[in-house]
């Protein structure tokens, strides 16, 4: 992949000021903060694959999806989704992922190759990219695809980024120095997988602020505001079979 292509093909990826509906779990509001920190980017909306909530003063035709299956006429990013002219999707560019499994990343972690964006060299920092998505289980339990798809990622310090995943030692600080600080936070439940986490801005309100307090703190990122949000309706867009693993 090169990201001069993407860019060309997708030209609404660099542009400034935009609105976004999110998807509404972890990953979609790490999503968000990424891109309101570097783009300015508005956050107007939230999904969980079911219901939607939109800021009334923003029309659903004006957003961008980020990290959801978003309608096809309009644009969007995820690792998840059907493949259009109007989506970006790493799985779908040049059918990568048929031919190498699917993409093994986040979709944050796509979105900072591709925007070249640096990220904070402090472990808690590096431990939070890494603990969304299917980056942390990939690199340990199919080390094979991600080597294959870095190989189409060039131009990053993946080589920092992914240091010593799966050792004993990274395990246990990801345990101390995220999960339990992150989860006694955001009132989970020890047991409680984030991956499984989503948010309803009726009465999560706090959650989704405390995350983003969380982000800011380590990722240095400055969050996106909470908007007003209604529920609303949309045309969704069909399902798919993700690629193969």
């Amino acid at each position: 992949m090169h990201r001069a292509e993407l860019m060309k093909l997708h030209p609404w990826l660099a542009r400034r000021d935009s609105a976004m509906i999110v998807s509404a779990d972890l990953e979609g509001l790490l999503c968000a903060a990424l891109l309101h920190h570097h783009l300015g980017w508005t956050l107007a909306g939230l999904d969980d694959g079911v219901h939607s909530w939109i800021d009334p003063a923003i029309g659903v035709d004006d957003v961008v999806g980020v990290h959801l299956t978003a309608p096809r006429y309009l644009p969007g990013i995820s690792r998840h989704g059907e493949a259009s002219p109007a989506n970006l999707n790493p799985n779908w560019v040049d059918d990568l992922g048929r031919r190498l499994g699917n993409f093994p990343f986040s979709t944050p972690l796509f979105l900072l190759w591709l925007h070249d964006l640096p990220v904070r060299r402090e472990l808690t920092a590096r431990l939070l990219l890494l603990s969304v998505g299917d980056t942390w289980q990939s690199s340990k339990a199919d080390p094979d695809r991600v080597a294959r798809w870095l190989k189409e990622l060039p131009g990053y310090d993946w080589e920092w980024l992914l240091a010593k995943i799966g050792t004993n030692t990274l395990e246990r600080r990801l345990q101390d120095q995220l999960l339990t600080p992150l989860k006694r936070l955001l009132a989970l439940d020890r047991k409680d997988r984030l991956d499984s986490i989503r948010v309803n801005p009726d009465w999560d309100s706090d959650v989704i602020m405390n995350y983003f307090a969380f982000v800011g703190t380590w990722l240095k990122w400055s969050p996106p505001a909470l908007p007003a949000l209604e529920p609303v309706e949309w045309e969704r867009g069909s399902t798919f079979n993700d690629p193969a693993p």
